[in-house]
């Protein structure tokens, strides 16, 4: 039964992809469950999620994810920040939503399939710098440039180079657990 099982997950099948991608949608969600509440933007895990998966994932899958959690939002379901979705993702956090697939999406372009600590890191700020322009572009609309940069940058600099940080050393640690995984069991999950 693990045979199978393997066999069919180590497939390039369309279900397969659309497996991972629904689950790195309900990873955003569950980690934009985990909040520090700042107003107008939260401090939310659901960043390091979207480093993650930009770090671990193709392009395809990181594009999708992100844009799956997009959709979710938009059709009402509770995936963001204290259960919400609908019309609140057209709020002042709007922008770094639609930032997320950016971020993935550029993350994902720079490292997929190469090594190399200071280029995840450097993709990382990349994608970092696309996750921050589109979500001050998009809460100015709401508060002004100046306090835009107030609420929605400042406070928020250094968890960022936190969450480069121990989302690169995180993904690395997963990428040698599993090259280890594969040197004594075969090339596996």
């Amino acid at each position: 039964m693990y045979a199978v099982l393997r066999n069919s997950l180590l497939t390039d099948s369309k279900s397969f992809y659309a497996a991972k991608i629904l689950l790195g949608s309900f990873f955003i969600a569950l980690c934009a469950q985990i909040s520090v509440p700042f107003y107008p933007v939260p401090m939310v895990l659901s960043v390091d999620a979207v480093l993650i998966i930009g770090l671990f994932c193709s392009p395809r899958v990181a594009f999708g994810a992100t844009a799956t959690y997009l959709i979710e939002a938009l059709m009402g379901l509770p995936v963001l920040q204290g259960f919400s979705g609908g019309p609140v993702t057209f709020g002042p956090t709007g922008g770094y939503i639609i930032g997320f697939i950016a971020m993935a999406t550029i993350i994902s372009l720079l490292t997929h399939g190469k090594s190399g600590l200071i280029r995840k890191l450097f993709a990382c700020l990349v994608g970092t710098i696309a996750l921050y322009a589109l979500g001050l572009a998009w809460l100015s609309q709401f508060t002004g440039f100046e306090k835009a940069l107030e609420l929605g940058l400042y406070p928020f600099a250094l968890k960022a180079a936190l969450s480069i940080i121990g989302s690169v050393f995180a993904t690395e640690l997963m990428q040698n657990l599993k090259n280890r995984w594969n040197k004594t069991h075969g090339n596996g999950i």
